[in-house]
């Protein structure tokens, strides 16, 4: 028979220091961990990243941010040309009948 354990995690602030306290089968065993406040491009990478909402609300955002750029896109006049087959590309209102068809099939 295997006896099953867990390690439990958890924060203990003293005299103004951190330390990780890992509870293992009654034994406490304490490490420092750093409070220094980080710099750097990670730092940076992580706190934008910590910044930004939920994905599926940036996936909502954008698709309606398309919605929106392509009726105007329409109502402009936008074109292009398609550098594959050099023919003129025309901008499609997306929020129109046809649009919704479009983008449904």
């Amino acid at each position: 028979m295997t006896a099953h354990t867990k390690n439990i995690f958890f924060f203990v602030v003293l005299k103004k220091k951190m330390y990780l306290c890992s509870v293992f089968l009654k034994y406490i065993c304490m490490e420092n961990v750093s409070t220094k406040p980080q710099k750097g491009f990670f730092y940076f990478v992580e706190k934008t990243g910590n910044a930004l909402p939920h994905p599926a609300i940036l996936f909502a955002l954008f698709a309606v941010g398309t919605l929106v750029l392509s009726t105007v896109a329409y109502f402009l006049g936008w074109q292009g040309i398609n550098p594959a087959t050099g023919e003129q590309v025309s901008a499609i209102n997306l929020i129109s009948r046809d649009g919704i068809h479009r983008i449904i099939i």
